[in-house]
């Protein structure tokens, strides 16, 4: 027996934080049971900030809008020691590498979660399957109204 998705379910988007099924009677999920706790992560580190002037590591580097040239350092003094940069360059902001290790490491754990949860096999009871796949949503306004039955 083949079990027939529906085209909603055949979203890459779905199959990132859900997974695939698998015929004929086993369900094997790569389920994110807190998808949450991945987003809240990449959300508290996309707001670290993408470059870093190299003279203050602390402040923000901007960019002219109109030239998309980033504004002069900071603190040029800090490198006044150095020999001088050739005329040819300029001192530029650094990327941000901290950034993207977290959020390449919350990456790296959500896939490994999915591929640990893939190896788990469910039996499935076709009725109640069947009946999970007919779901459908609340439109808006019952929504609404439902929930404003509800204190906050």
């Amino acid at each position: 027996m083949q079990i027939q998705m529906p085209s909603s379910l055949r979203d890459p988007v779905y199959h990132l934080l859900v997974g695939a099924l698998s015929p004929p009677h086993t369900l094997s999920l790569t389920l994110t049971i807190f998808p949450g706790a991945y987003l809240s992560q990449l959300r508290g580190f996309g707001q670290l900030p993408d470059l870093i002037d190299p003279t203050a590591p602390n402040e923000a580097v901007r960019i002219d809008p109109i030239t998309s040239n980033f504004d002069a350092p900071a603190h040029p003094e800090v490198f006044s020691p150095l020999t001088l940069l050739p005329p040819s360059m300029q001192l530029e902001p650094l990327i941000n590498v901290h950034k993207q290790r977290l959020i390449a490491g919350v990456i790296k754990s959500l896939v490994a979660g999915q591929h640990h949860a893939s190896r788990v096999q469910f039996p499935v009871d076709k009725k109640i399957f069947q009946k999970c796949l007919k779901l459908r949503a609340l439109n808006s306004d019952t929504l609404s109204r439902v929930l404003s039955r509800y204190p906050d």
